[in-house]
């Protein structure tokens, strides 16, 4: 039986600075059945030319040129239409100031594969200077609607370690079965930044699907 397809969707917007670590990091990832896709979203720092002159050895590494920047929302739907007309059976969104753990993505697929009911995961996020520290795992939302991040600020130790259901995942590193896209839809570009994530994990469970965390996938974020 063939692995799983992974699609990573690096989003960029002028963000040279950061690229070199993130896909220096991803390429060490020990899961062999994954692209790396820089979503190049109008940037006018270079970004494009340095991954292609940098990375464009490997053949993982792929680029989706966005002409003008559309948002998180909109550059991460053109990354998930690209990942759903190359039949892949997972995406990952990534932000380009990030630096991911070399078993991420292996423990994402697997986690995922044990239940195709999981649409969705929440894996773990540090702060990056700080990776004693919880940056996210997972959504919590109140009664009216306010999201925020699981944890953020707090020492990462034995509360965390435990998978449990979410609401939905921080969008700096959010993990989609792509069958679960197909029904519950891509996400809401009219939001442009920030509750886009939130509102697309809740289309995810009224789509018949669960999203979960995942803490032994880790991933350091200079928010």
């Amino acid at each position: 039986m063939s692995e799983a397809l992974v699609h990573v969707l690096v989003i960029n917007w002028n963000g040279l600075e950061h690229l070199d670590e993130c896909f220096s990091t991803l390429l060490e990832s020990t899961y062999p059945n994954v692209r790396f896709v820089l979503l190049e979203n109008g940037s006018t720092d270079g970004s494009e030319a340095f991954v292609r002159e940098r990375f464009g050895h490997d053949a993982r590494v792929e680029i989706v040129r966005i002409e003008e920047n559309c948002g998180w929302s909109g550059a991460n739907n053109a990354g998930l239409e690209r990942a759903l007309a190359a039949g892949a059976d997972y995406a990952l969104l990534l932000n380009n100031d990030t630096v991911i753990d070399p078993g991420c993505i292996a423990e994402l697929v697997a986690h995922a594969e044990r239940d195709e009911t999981i649409g969705a995961l929440a894996p773990k996020l540090l702060l990056y200077d700080m990776p004693e520290l919880i940056n996210s795992i997972g959504l919590e939302a109140s009664y009216i609607g306010a999201a925020w991040d699981r944890g953020l600020g707090r020492l990462d130790d034995a509360r965390w370690a435990e998978g449990i259901g979410v609401p939905g995942g921080c969008g700096a590193g959010y993990f989609l079965r792509m069958a679960a896209v197909r029904k519950a839809g891509l996400l809401a570009a009219e939001f442009e930044i920030f509750l886009d994530d939130y509102d697309h994990g809740l289309r995810i469970w009224e789509a018949g699907y669960r999203i979960e965390t995942c803490p032994r996938a880790r991933i350091r974020h200079k928010y």
